[in-house]
């Protein structure tokens, strides 16, 4: 698919619209998922995207005692998962970079 099909664009302007305001309530599960998605857009979208993950995500990583490096839950669908289900997939939303290659045609 190209990046410009009406459907792609649509669909990212309206994730880029209903951006997370906190971490508080975050549904990590779509964090990750869009996260996959605007790196595959690149552009304006990654760009406003990933200010949002390194504003929200990065900046409150635990880094005190026994917890350094992981995630507090969020209070979403995924607490039954708890601080280790947080971790890998707050690890994996920022291994986007490393983990794929670009594949979507401009």
């Amino acid at each position: 698919w190209a990046k410009i099909e009406p459907w792609m664009v649509a669909a990212t302007n309206g994730q880029l619209a209903h951006i997370p305001t906190s971490y508080d309530g975050a549904d990590i599960y779509r964090v990750y998922y869009a996260s996959l998605v605007f790196f595959q857009i690149g552009g304006k979208h990654w760009d406003v995207w990933n200010e949002y993950l390194k504003k929200t995500i990065v900046d409150i990583q635990r880094q005190d005692g026994d917890l350094l490096g992981s995630w507090d839950k969020t209070g979403c669908q995924l607490d039954k998962g708890g601080r280790v289900m947080y971790t890998a997939l707050l690890c994996l939303t920022l291994e986007v970079y490393y983990r794929y290659p670009r594949f979507l045609k401009d």
